[in-house]
């Protein structure tokens, strides 16, 4: 009877270290999926906040592409009002000359 007691006291340690064993086990599973979640987290915000950088440089790049443009068009405005300007005033001057040369005729006359 005493040998049916020990083997059944050390087959219940048995199953107790077994179950011990299997309970951390899973707990260094948990611990490493955990950290691979924590991980893969770790590297989405990093995409992200890299996608957000990229995003910002192109908006930087696209803004300062448009204020150029827009620069470039209103000094090719100003150079075509320039041009009209001197345009008129070549033809005023013009037709004055032309008045003042018909005034002159006429007062010979």
């Amino acid at each position: 009877m005493e040998k049916i007691n020990e083997k059944l006291e050390r087959a219940g340690e048995r199953k107790a270290l077994a179950l011990m064993e299997q309970i951390s086990q899973s707990k260094e599973q948990t611990d490493k999926v955990i950290i691979i979640q924590e991980r893969r987290n770790s590297i989405e915000r990093a995409q992200g906040q890299k996608v957000i950088k990229e995003i910002d440089h192109k908006l930087q790049a696209a803004e300062t592409n448009r204020t150029v443009q827009l620069s470039k068009i209103v000094n090719r405005a100003r150079k075509a009002n320039d041009r009209v300007m001197i345009i008129r005033e070549k033809k005023s001057s013009l037709e004055r000359a032309q008045e003042e040369k018909a005034i002159v005729v006429l007062n010979q006359k």
